[in-house]
């Protein structure tokens, strides 16, 4: 592991449509990360449908959103609101065949209630479904084993995980990402995991790399929380 080469993570390396899954614990930095990828969907990608869901949205997190038709804000999961607005995209898709589509970025926060299995029932199937042409998601959790399904975990494109105590989520990033599935090789995947995620400096996993070379699957993020979304910067939709 001591001389294995990691590159840094490039948004470029998100899928057009997909999912990409934040697992660490308070304050490590996830949120950070998130709106540096809204910033960069906005910037590069042009998107410009958004969906909030937070607990914490009276932080300020994404106030860089604006207001308008083209956010929608909730400060609790409501899984009628969120399949009214999948319902809307598969319109606005087959509406706009023959003309630009503009897919819908879904990004939930701290969920209240996220261990409710109606919850979760619900997440999972807007996950699965986002990432078949009609957006992308990404979610913010400090847990594996009791905030997601197993079909938020299987369908994840891009997962992120800060520096973490939590035995458990390295254990399912090491057995299930990392491929150190042999109880013996699980301490490589530790080692790895311990390796690159220190301070605000993530380990990512493109989860959908088809390469058998472990550096075109693992990268690193190094934050900078004095550069992310510019001061005073409001998109206008």
């Amino acid at each position: 592991m001591d001389n294995l080469e990691i590159n840094e993570f490039d948004y470029d390396l998100l899928p057009e449509f997909g999912t990409t899954l934040f697992v660490s614990s308070r304050k490590s930095g996830k949120s950070v990360m998130a709106r540096d990828i809204l910033y960069y969907f906005i910037r590069k990608r042009r998107l410009k449908r958004f969906v909030i869901i937070s607990a914490t949205m009276r932080n300020n997190d994404y106030a860089f959103l604006g207001e308008g038709a083209h956010v929608t804000r909730m400060l609790e999961f409501n899984d009628k609101i969120l399949k009214d607005i999948i319902d809307d995209q598969h319109r606005r898709m087959d509406e706009d065949i023959n003309s630009p589509y503009t897919p819908v970025v879904i990004l939930m926060d701290d969920l209240i209630k996220s261990t409710d299995q109606r919850t979760k029932d619900a997440i999972s199937r807007c996950w699965c479904t986002l990432r078949h042409g009609l957006g992308y998601a990404i979610m913010i959790t400090q847990s594996f084993r009791y905030e997601c399904s197993i079909p938020v975990v299987l369908n994840s494109d891009v997962v992120v995980l800060f520096s973490s105590r939590n035995i458990e989520n390295k254990k399912m990033i090491s057995s299930l990402f990392l491929g150190f599935t042999d109880k013996n090789d699980r301490n490589l995947g530790y080692e790895l995991i311990d390796k690159i995620a220190v301070g605000y400096r993530a380990l990512v996993i493109v989860n959908t790399s088809k390469s058998p070379n472990i550096n075109e699957i693992v990268y690193y993020k190094e934050l900078d929380l004095n550069k992310s979304v510019p001061n005073n910067y409001i998109f206008q939709g």
